[in-house]
């Protein structure tokens, strides 16, 4: 999917990752659970993410991932 965004938007405009949901989380008056879908997300995939070079850039992705709550950062 990146591949055919890249191939139309600009480089700032194509999202460096993409969440798969089964549904969206939903308040009663029918407005999108930011919250909720923060905590539904789960394991972030990322489109492309380089390996961390360095001991400082291990510990960002630590960072990352706890902030985020999740798991593990995927690259592929």
């Amino acid at each position: 999917m990146s591949e055919r965004l890249r191939a139309a938007l600009p480089e700032n405009h194509v999202p460096s990752a993409f969440v798969v949901l089964d549904e969206l989380a939903l308040l009663p008056g029918g407005k999108i659970d930011r919250k909720a879908l923060l905590a539904r997300a789960g394991t972030l995939r990322m489109d492309y993410a380089p390996p961390p070079r360095n001991e400082m850039e291990e510990t960002l992705v630590e960072m990352v991932q706890q902030i985020l709550g999740v798991s593990r950062i995927i690259s592929s």
